[in-house]
């Protein structure tokens, strides 16, 4: 007697609600008997900020921003290294 295995393919893919034309290619292709199960992620708008905090030199794209402090970045500010500390947290100074 001969084992047979059958395998489902399975795609997941996270995107938001208004995006959803994209992935209607994909299911299609998949075929009519594919199961698709929905789940759609909120989506939250971050401002964007004119200024950084720590040096104040005018932000451009990309930036980081902070939501607990409510405080904008630039990058070279956000990613500085600490190289010296061998502690990995406090080796950014800025958590």
């Amino acid at each position: 007697m001969t084992k047979l295995t059958v395998y489902r393919p399975e795609v997941k893919i996270a995107l938001r609600r208004s995006d959803k034309s994209i992935a209607d290619p994909l299911i299609n292709l998949l075929g009519p008997q594919s199961i698709l199960l929905e789940e759609y992620v909120e989506v939250v708008e971050l401002p964007l900020g004119d200024r950084c905090i720590d040096c104040n030199i005018e932000l451009q794209l990309p930036q980081y921003y902070f939501f607990v402090s409510n405080v904008h970045r630039c990058c070279g500010c956000a990613e500085q290294q600490d190289t010296t500390n061998i502690e990995a947290l406090r080796r950014y100074p800025v958590l």
